[in-house]
């Protein structure tokens, strides 16, 4: 395929997810620099919109109502008269707020019935692309605009943390669900431990169906901070900024603690490390193999070998190093 000129205004439609978001920086970044002079707007769902205005690199982001109707959503774009929509999410839904919006150019991956919908139908990725890092598959879809390949992560408006705190923070949920969260006892007696070991304060953080895992891990240290649903999103990376560590399942905190430079400890089971593991380098995985791991389902219909198998032990020893 032949290099797609762009035209401006642009808007990015981000991923849905934490993690998928953060992941998806370095592309958008490669894109700004390929055309500094056009106006870049990320449009996001609106529990995104704080990680996106760290991005120095974005002139605006709008923020998507959850929920939304489809119509409404197309409204939202029609009144900013983007000449480009760039769609990193894959779904038909996405493909179509941005046609009845009326957007002149409609760039994505075709797949999900909806290359009728796009002006410039992307090839998905090769069969095997997912034995590559999920940063790639947004670098795959950029690169037909020219970008340069840079995978650097991009300098962000961090949340100032004035102090480091003598804090912990554990962050027990999985958005996605219950196969990829650790279980809440073992995070317990992980907290137990390192309140022994180093005299440190426990925060747990998450949302607020986290709360419930939360109050699990405060029967085994009753002082423990089970601010789970407390915090907006700027909260939280505030929270996490000033901390000194995280200890956390494959989810978006993992990428949000590695996106401040935070040192954590992430907890893998059902998902591939290699897959989507934080670009950051203050990360330790813990990570058992077994043989039906990654299986990538949201629930383990057997006996959850690959996170049963992750002791406190194991948690102690990725901290130390």
């Amino acid at each position: 395929m032949s290099e797609v000129e762009l035209i401006g205004p642009v808007v990015i439609r981000s991923p849905n997810w934490l993690g998928d978001s953060i992941m998806s920086m370095p592309a958008i970044r490669n894109v700004r620099k390929k055309f500094p002079q056009i106006k870049l707007t990320v449009a996001t769902p609106d529990k995104l919109v704080d990680l996106w205005k760290l991005c120095p690199f974005i002139d605006e982001v709008i923020s998507i109502p959850t929920p939304a109707k489809i119509f409404q959503v197309a409204q939202i774009y029609k009144a900013h008269r983007f000449a480009t929509a760039i769609l990193l999410p894959q779904s038909l839904r996405v493909a179509l707020e941005a046609r009845l919006a009326g957007i002149p150019q409609i760039i994505g991956y075709q797949g999900h019935f909806r290359s009728l919908l796009l002006h410039v139908a992307i090839p998905e990725p090769s069969l095997n692309w997912h034995r590559r890092h999920h940063q790639f598959y947004y670098h795959d879809l950029v690169k037909h605009l020219g970008v340069e390949e840079n995978l650097e992560f991009p300098e962000l408006d961090i949340p100032e943390a004035n102090e480091v705190l003598n804090q912990i923070v554990i962050c027990p949920g999985a958005e996605y669900g219950p196969a990829k969260r650790w279980p809440a006892e073992k995070y317990g007696i992980l907290a137990q431990m390192l309140k022994e070991l180093i005299d440190t304060n426990i925060v747990i953080l998450g949302t607020p169906q986290d709360r419930p895992l939360g109050e699990i891990i405060r029967k085994y240290v009753p002082d423990a901070q089970n601010r789970c649903g407390e915090t907006s999103l700027y909260e939280f990376m505030h929270e996490v900024a000033r901390s000194r560590l995280v200890v956390c399942n494959d989810s978006g905190a993992m990428h949000v603690a590695s996106l401040l430079g935070v040192p954590t400890v992430a907890i893998f089971g059902s998902t591939d490390p290699e897959h989507t593991k934080p670009l950051g380098s203050r990360v330790r995985i813990v990570h058992k193999h077994v043989p039906c791991s990654p299986c990538f389902l949201k629930e383990c219909p057997i006996d959850f070998a690959c996170m049963n198998q992750i002791e406190p032990d194991d948690i102690i020893q990725a901290l130390q190093e």
